[in-house]
């Protein structure tokens, strides 16, 4: 590996063949900048026949061509790789950043639970019975999801409503089935304990 710099001296210079007869010039600034250019007839273009590479270290500067051959086929061998792993693992992506969906709303609906309870919000647990009767939030009413569509008389479309179950899964489908519905202003906290802070 030949060093193109001395120690100290900051700067690093290297000559190759270009395309058209022309040079390619290479000069290092400390251990901040390097720049690459030929020059033919008094305009600059970037070097087409290599790429350049420079490590400088305390002492020396160091200037490798890599072939843009090489490079493609890097680049080529990268992006099947990333499809690789895509197509095998999109389910489980796919899942993570439902459950980061879900997480971010269900925050961002209990920072708004305030102004919601001041805009007379009516507060949904969609849960069997047998769940609601184990454990509830104070101020919500229980109507199980599969009675949801036959008891929507119950849910006034004039106010905001905030739904929750167990996981976050039945309160998202029963807010699609409101809006559905007409409701304009519906809410999914995910949890129902999300309600007692």
């Amino acid at each position: 590996m030949p060093a193109l710099s001395n120690p100290g001296s900051g700067t690093a210079s290297s000559k190759a063949p270009g395309g058209d007869g022309g040079q390619c010039n290479g000069v290092a600034h400390g251990r901040a900048f390097m720049r690459f250019h030929t020059v033919s007839g008094g305009s600059s273009h970037s070097c087409a026949w290599l790429r350049l590479a420079l490590v400088i270290d305390d002492a020396n500067a160091y200037l490798f061509a890599i072939s843009p051959l090489f490079h493609s086929i890097s680049l080529t061998r990268t992006y099947m790789d990333f499809l690789g792993f895509f197509e095998k693992y999109w389910p489980f992506m796919a899942l993570g950043l439902w459950f980061a969906y879900m997480w971010w709303n269900s925050k961002r609906v209990v920072a708004m639970l305030p102004a919601l309870k001041k805009d007379g919000a009516t507060f949904v647990d969609v849960r069997s019975a047998g769940e609601f009767a184990n454990g509830n939030a104070p101020g919500t009413i229980n109507i199980p999801l599969q009675e949801l569509g036959s008891r929507l008389g119950e849910i006034p479309k004039s106010s905001p409503v905030v739904l929750c179950c167990a996981s976050g899964t039945r309160s998202g489908i029963a807010k699609l089935m409101l809006k559905k519905k007409g409701y304009r202003k519906v809410y999914n906290i995910g949890t129902w304990n999300k309600f007692l802070g």
